[in-house]
């Protein structure tokens, strides 16, 4: 009996010391996730963007959306627009509406990361950029396709409300079907009034 209890410890041990290394295990693509994620971080921390942690409001509402082109070189501002405008054809989604979202959400810089791990040109989460099948979130074109996709099954789910759309792009859209409208959050509130601005400016 003891030399059966002390086979079954044994056989467990051996099968811990086996499977020690499965929870550093991680798939290439994960890996790959990661390892542009923290490169951006790196950049990003390089950069000059305000980034404000202490408030509550979006660091990236502070920014000036007329200065946007100071944040660009000649290369990535062609890319932009190819991106903008391929993406806009292909969502139907109006090219002044993308340029409005990425002013607010990145003021255009490719490799920007929120304090809530948004990242790219139009601010994607991880968890969305899974769900939309985002692999490389800080490429120009990928980053702005999966959003500007997003964007569109927003409008689609509110039936072309673009208040809700925006809010529920910011927030996420369980808190507008939670409010019914726009979350009573500073930072939502804030983000639709600034992107409504643009659009009627232009």
């Amino acid at each position: 009996m003891i030399d059966s209890i002390n086979n079954i410890y044994k056989r467990m041990k051996d099968i811990k010391n086996y499977t020690k290394g499965f929870k550093d295990y991680k798939p290439e693509i994960v890996r790959n996730f990661d390892d542009l994620y923290n490169s951006a971080v790196q950049k990003n921390k390089k950069s000059n963007v305000v980034n404000d942690k202490s408030s509550a409001v979006h660091p990236y509402l502070k920014v000036e959306t007329k200065e946007n082109d100071k944040n660009l070189n000649n290369n990535n501002k062609t890319q932009i627009d190819d991106a903008i405008s391929k993406a806009s054809l292909k969502y139907k989604v109006s090219e002044d509406l993308i340029r409005a979202v990425i002013s607010i959400e990145s003021n255009y810089d490719q490799y920007a990361v929120s304090k809530s791990g948004a990242m790219g040109l139009m601010q994607i989460i991880p968890k969305t950029s899974l769900d939309l099948g985002l692999e490389k979130p800080f490429d120009i074109y990928d980053n702005i396709d999966a959003g500007v996709k997003y964007l569109k099954s927003l409008l689609n789910k509110y039936n072309g409300d673009l208040e809700k759309s925006l809010a529920a792009y910011n927030a996420g859209p369980e808190n507008v079907d939670k409010y019914n409208g726009i979350p009573d959050f500073t930072e939502t509130k804030e983000y639709v009034k600034k992107i409504k601005a643009i659009l009627l400016n232009k």
